[in-house]
């Protein structure tokens, strides 16, 4: 079972595709962090992913992560951070891990792709950060939100991954939730998500590109999110619904079940999304946007591709 452990919701950055919502804003609680580890290591949690808001921000939070998980074979699959902080003492910690991946999201080739991407002209920065924290001997992926914004940077992007020597790079779809939900217009269109598939397919073999084909949603079965103060959550995206925290680590056992989440598990997008081949390029098929349209999960789903070409018509 994995959890993804938003360890802080602040951050230092504000993107405008970003999936938080703008008031919900939970920092990092040091004491609670042994406690809510030890819960989810006793419920069969074996493996977390380390998110925010930015983690690196949490600096006490994230290296007692770091401690517990080593001393108590829990595994830390991946670390996601914007690369604006090079903190030698975390840098330390991260290299007592064995077998993890830092994502860095960077999104752009270019600086000015970058100040529209992550409204910050930190680019230069953030790439100086990038060969450091590979030259430390992290195992380091850049992270890429496609949009309409960057989608024709991608080849560059690939470029710029392997100049500087990254492992890989991890690709997905812009989803319009949160602070995002008012940006659809950066949503790709299929032509567009094509293009892309096409481009990474086709990419040297130099590189790994992680992140394309997955259609499967593990949400509420297989995989959960947790926030610093020990609220449970199918999915990230999810937070934005008051009714979907499924539990609180601190008050109900984990993992959780409840109406809604039944709910949750029983809808399944169209055989059409589910079989498609662009899942991570595209949101029509998240079950997260789904239910936001009108807080309900449809009786029938039609799939955005559908829905245009008949709107063409």
């Amino acid at each position: 079972m994995l959890v993804e452990w938003l360890i802080t919701l602040d951050c230092n950055y504000s993107c405008p595709y970003c999936y938080l919502p703008e008031q919900k804003r939970i920092s990092e609680n040091p004491e609670k962090v042994k406690e809510i580890l030890r819960i989810l290591k006793r419920s069969g949690v074996s493996e977390i992913d380390i998110s925010g808001g930015e983690p690196f921000l949490a600096e006490k939070s994230l290296i007692t992560t770091i401690d517990f998980c080593i001393a108590y074979d829990l595994k830390i699959r991946t670390i996601s951070t914007n690369g604006s902080i090079f903190n030698p003492k975390i840098i330390s910690s991260l290299k007592e891990i064995d077998n993890f991946i830092l994502h860095v999201s960077v999104d752009a080739a270019t600086p000015t792709t970058y100040q529209k991407m992550r409204n910050s002209n930190y680019f230069d920065c953030i790439l100086a950060n990038l060969r450091s924290f590979i030259n430390t001997g992290l195992e380091v992926f850049i992270g890429v939100t496609v949009t309409k914004i960057n989608y024709k940077e991608i080849p560059k992007i690939i470029e710029l991954a392997e100049k500087i020597g990254a492992k890989g790079i991890s690709i997905g779809g812009f989803i319009p939730m949160g602070r995002g939900s008012q940006l659809r217009n950066w949503c790709l269109s299929k032509e567009e998500m094509e293009r892309v598939f096409s481009v990474c397919k086709n990419a040297s073999r130099k590189i790994k590109i992680v992140g394309l084909g997955d259609n499967n949603c593990p949400a509420g079965i297989d995989k959960w999110c947790v926030l610093p103060n020990g609220d449970v959550y199918p999915c990230a995206l999810l937070i934005n619904f008051e009714e979907a925290k499924i539990s609180n680590l601190f008050r109900e056992k984990f993992p959780p079940s409840n109406e809604w989440l039944r709910k949750f598990l029983k809808f399944q997008p169209s055989s059409t999304c589910q079989k498609c081949h662009l899942p991570s390029l595209c949101y029509g098929g998240c079950k997260a946007v789904l239910y936001a349209k009108n807080h309900n999960f449809p009786e029938k789903h039609l799939p955005i591709c559908i829905q245009r070409n008949k709107i063409k018509g």
